[in-house]
């Protein structure tokens, strides 16, 4: 899950320095056109269990969020305000998803999580009151939008999950045709809008310029098939909490490396106060949840 942390940690200023250069929708269909590309051998070999996921439609619906949607929302925000509060809003995932987790699924969430959760949502809000403002945009719509991506994608996960501890019998190579389903209805999807609402972006010069985008190779191969992969298989494992907990580190990466690379100037001594408050309250969560497990 480190490994997640800092590919989805850079991620949003790689996306936001992309953008100079390719729109989001392209950007987004080239992606998918590397990752569905690369993967397609593996699935030959490994089988994409058609008939599984027609008995199982819930299965294709939640495909379907994961990618297309998810990062639908996610681009667009992107576009309407700064790297860094983008990734700041994710921190909101492992907030939800453990209040979620403890209703919905039955985990328990001990003291020392319920502490850490408390101290990481005080630093939450602090980085957000210093992140809000940065660069131009209508920083209240990319907000909207990221926010909206984030819970459509903690949906996604509860629900699978859900199926995880539902259904113990799963066909050999589920965690990879589940990944491959979703990023093949993204690919889909993002070449119709792209044949409706983009046009111009169907011709050789620009499918060369939008498949040989540096950010467009960096996010298909770890971005998609390594930390997004990962998760999943990470989620048949552990706890919704636990899987998401790693997501509080992801905006102490994006916030430093968006002020070095795209000039997003964050108030020093806040941003590290407000850090240091993720950091204690991360640290606290894993402490209860390793004695949570010693326990049992």
């Amino acid at each position: 899950m480190l490994a997640n942390t800092f590919i989805w940690g850079i991620a949003p200023v790689v996306i936001k320095a992309s953008f100079s250069q390719i729109p989001p929708i392209p950007f987004l269909l080239y992606r998918f056109i590397w990752v569905v590309g690369l993967m397609l051998p593996v699935g030959l070999i490994y089988g994409f269990h058609i008939k599984y996921y027609v008995r199982h439609r819930k299965l294709i619906w939640l495909a379907f969020l994961q990618n297309a949607v998810v990062l639908l929302l996610l681009f667009l925000g992107i576009q309407y305000t700064s790297a860094s509060l983008a990734s700041v809003i994710t921190a909101l995932v492992p907030l939800l998803a453990m209040y979620i987790a403890s209703r919905r699924l039955h985990e328990h969430v001990n003291h020392d999580e319920k502490i850490g959760v408390i101290l990481t949502f005080l630093g939450f809000l602090g980085m957000i009151y210093v992140t809000f403002n940065l660069g131009e945009g209508n920083h209240l719509l990319g907000l909207t939008l990221i926010t909206l991506g984030n819970v459509i994608f903690l949906y996604s996960v509860l629900d699978l999950k859900a199926y995880f501890n539902k259904v113990r019998r799963k066909p050999k190579g589920f965690d990879f045709s589940f990944n491959f389903l979703s990023f093949l209805l993204a690919l889909a999807t993002f070449a119709v809008v792209i044949v409706i609402f983009y046009p111009d972006w169907i011709n050789v010069h620009n499918l060369t310029l939008g498949l040989f985008n540096w950010g467009v190779i960096f996010m298909a191969i770890f971005s998609s098939i390594v930390a997004m992969v990962g998760y999943n298989i990470a989620l048949k494992y552990l706890e919704v909490s636990e899987v998401t907990y790693f997501t509080y580190l992801q905006p102490l990466i994006a916030v430093p490396a968006a002020y070095l690379w795209l000039d997003e100037k964050v108030p020093v001594i806040p941003t590290l106060i407000f850090s240091f408050m993720m950091l204690l309250g991360l640290y606290i969560n894993l402490k209860g949840v390793m004695r949570e497990k010693s326990v049992r």
